[in-house]
């Protein structure tokens, strides 16, 4: 069944209009946690105690649903595989946002033998 023009037209714009909110959204999820999982790197790879478990940090890799972010922006959750010289282990951090600054309130490395370390 073939559509009119018109009708074609307004499906057309339909889809454009679906892609844009999709597009915003991606984006705004993305730019929202630029900032917060930089501040959760840069943790990983300077904390003291990542490097006596792991040794020197080689990689860290985020996938894209292992975060989440609280409803005003001012905290997230981040869950991070770390690479260091010596083993491997997942990092589980939570950041809050204060002053436009992103801070790690509380941080546990996970290590490949199944121990738990706090390191704040």
């Amino acid at each position: 069944m073939a559509l009119s023009k018109g009708k074609g037209l307004l499906v057309g714009y339909g889809i454009l209009a679906c892609l844009i909110v999709v597009v915003t959204v991606v984006s705004k999820a993305c730019t929202l946690n630029t900032a917060a999982y930089a501040a959760a790197d840069h943790f990983v790879r300077a904390d003291a105690g990542v490097s006596a478990k792991l040794g020197t940090v080689k990689e860290t890799s985020m996938k894209w649903y292992h975060f989440s972010t609280g409803s005003r922006g001012t905290s997230a959750m981040f869950r991070i595989a770390v690479s260091g010289a010596k083993d491997r282990g997942i990092a589980n951090l939570k950041l809050e946002k204060h002053e436009n600054v992103w801070r790690v309130t509380t941080a546990s490395l996970l290590l490949s033998s199944g121990e738990v370390v706090a390191l704040r």
